[in-house]
C-alpha cells in the first residue's frame, strides 16, 4: 500500500541519491549509527531510495521528520504515535485562530504519518495496524481541534460556559466518517464531518449556545482542516453532498438523529455511521 500516489516518471537515480544523501544531512551526526544500521538492511534501503524516488509527498515527510523515518524503521512506530497523541493533548490549554490550530496540529500529525507510513511500507505494520494507528491519530486530531475551537468560542462569547463547567463539554459530538472510519489506510481523508448536539445534556453541563454558534465552529472545524491561506492542510474534508447539497458538515441534534434512524431512513445517513466512526467529544 502505497501512502501517496507516485510520480507518473520515477525520478533519476543520480536525484534519488541526492535526495537520500540530503536526509542524511537532516538527520544530523548523532543519528549516523543508526543511519548505518538503516542503510546495512536491504529491505529498509530499498524502501528509503523506493519513497524518495516515487513517493513526492512522503519523501517531503522525511525530509521534514528524518527522526521519525528512523525510529520507525527501527521498530518505534507505535512510540512516536504515542508521544503524538500526548502531545496533542498537551494543547488542552491553549487557543488562538484558526490558521494557528492548523499549525500547531500540522507537525504533529505529519510526525505520525511519517512513522506509520514507513513501518507500513517497510513491512513492520500490516495494512490493517497501520489502519487501527491512523483511525487513532485522528481520533486524537479531530478531539484536540474540537476542544481547541469550542474555548476559542467560549473566549469570544458564542459559547457561554456557567461557572464550575468545563471547555469539554458532555452532550457535543464531532462524528468523522469515510476512509479514516475504518481499517483502510487514508493518510489524508478525505473525510466527512458530522456535529451531534445532545440538546438536553448540553444546559444541564452549563453550556449556552445558539445554532448558529455550534455551525460557525463545524465551519472553522472544517477551514482548519483544509488549511487557510498558507496554513497546512490537515485533512481533506468532503462535502456532505448525501444530507445537504451545499453544506460542508452536517450539525444534527442528537434527538433528530435518534428519529431519523428510528424512522429507517435516509440510508445515506445509515452508510454514514455504519462503520467504525472518528469520535471526539
Amino acid at each position: 500500500m502505497a501512502p501517496s500516489t507516485p510520480s507518473a516518471s520515477a525520478a533519476p537515480r543520480d536525484e534519488v541519491r541526492a535526495r537520500l544523501e540530503n536526509w542524511r544531512r537532516r538527520a544530523g551526526a548523532g543519528q549516523a549509527p543508526a543511519i548505518e544500521t538503516l542503510m546495512a538492511d536491504p529491505r529498509r534501503l530499498s524502501v528509503l531510495l523506493s519513497v524518495f524516488e516515487q513517493a513526492p509527498a512522503l519523501s517531503a515527510l522525511a525530509l521534514a521528520h528524518p527522526d521519525a523515518v528512523i525510529e520507525a524503521l527501527g521498530g518505534g512506530a507505535d512510540h512516536i504515535l504515542d508521544r503524538t497523541v500526548a502531545d496533542l493533548a498537551a494543547l488542552d490549554r491553549v487557543t488562538g485562530p484558526v490558521p494557528a490550530l492548523s499549525r500547531a496540529i500540522a507537525p504533529l500529525k505529519e510526525r505520525a504519518v511519517t512513522a506509520l507510513a514507513f513501518a507500513d511500507l517497510a513491512g513492520l505494520k500490516t495494512t490493517e495496524e497501520t489502519g487501527i494507528g491512523l483511525a487513532r491519530l485522528a481520533d486524537a486530531v479531530t478531539g484536540t481541534a474540537l476542544d481547541w475551537l469550542v474555548r476559542l468560542a467560549i473566549r469570544h462569547g458564542e459559547l457561554k460556559l456557567e461557572e464550575g463547567a468545563t471547555a469539554r463539554v458532555p452532550g457535543l459530538f464531532l462524528i468523522g466518517a469515510r476512509r479514516l472510519a475504518g481499517r483502510e489506510p487514508g493518510y489524508w481523508g478525505p473525510i466527512e464531518l458530522a456535529f451531534v448536539m445532545d440538546d438536553t445534556t448540553l444546559p444541564k453541563a452549563g453550556l449556552r449556545w445558539a445554532d448558529r454558534a455550534i455551525e460557525r465552529l463545524a465551519g472553522d472545524l472544517c477551514d482548519c482542516f483544509d488549511g487557510l491561506k498558507d496554513s497546512p492542510q490537515i485533512f481533506r474534508v468532503a462535502h456532505v453532498r448525501r444530507f445537504s447539497p451545499s453544506a460542508r458538515t452536517l450539525v444534527i441534534p442528537a434527538r433528530t438523529l435518534q428519529e431519523m434512524l428510528a424512522a429507517g431512513e435516509p440510508a445515506p445517513l445509515r452508510a454514514f455511521l455504519a462503520g467504525p466512526p472518528v469520535v471526539a467529544g
